[in-house]
């Protein structure tokens, strides 16, 4: 990315992002996620950043310069999550929570939200989106914890 560093008063460093960086940011988000996804959403593209998976500006910054998020994936050419208001799964909780924690114990898996694909492509070709299961069950961390809970032995 062309980055031009700087320092502020107190000596830290900053990075700032050009335009054309934060456009292909939004673009290489999208490639990771556009598999298992009908849009790129603020959520899945922070997570990438706080991730490591994705070297960019933060989600606020992206908002701060192009005005809107919708704005700024229009200008990077990467489709928005436009939810359906009458989406209907064919998945219980259950369902999702059971296949989240075979993922999970698949010692060929990371655990990732972008390794999802991959798995599901492989090992699961029937198994849901790693974005059906964030909008059911929460943040890919939030769902992950579920599943391990739901894992772990009862006190039965």
């Amino acid at each position: 990315m062309s980055k031009r560093g700087g320092e502020r008063k107190d000596g830290a460093s900053r990075t700032r992002y050009q335009r054309q960086d934060y456009l292909h940011a939004l673009r290489q988000a999208w490639a990771l996620v556009s598999e298992e996804a009908e849009g790129l959403t603020e959520q899945v593209y922070s997570e990438l950043v706080a991730a490591g998976t994705l070297e960019g500006p933060s989600s606020v910054r992206v908002i701060q310069v192009f005005k809107t998020w919708s704005g700024a994936l229009a200008a990077a050419g990467v489709p928005a999550l436009t939810p359906s208001r009458d989406y209907q799964s064919s998945w219980t909780d259950d369902e999702l929570l059971q296949l989240m924690g075979e993922y999970l114990l698949d010692p060929e898996t990371t655990g990732s939200y972008a390794g999802w694909a991959e798995w599901r492509r492989v090992a699961r070709p029937d198994a849901p989106s790693a974005q059906t299961l964030r909008n059911r069950l929460g943040s890919w961390s939030k769902a992950k914890g579920a599943a391990q809970q739901a894992l772990a032995p009862g006190d039965d």
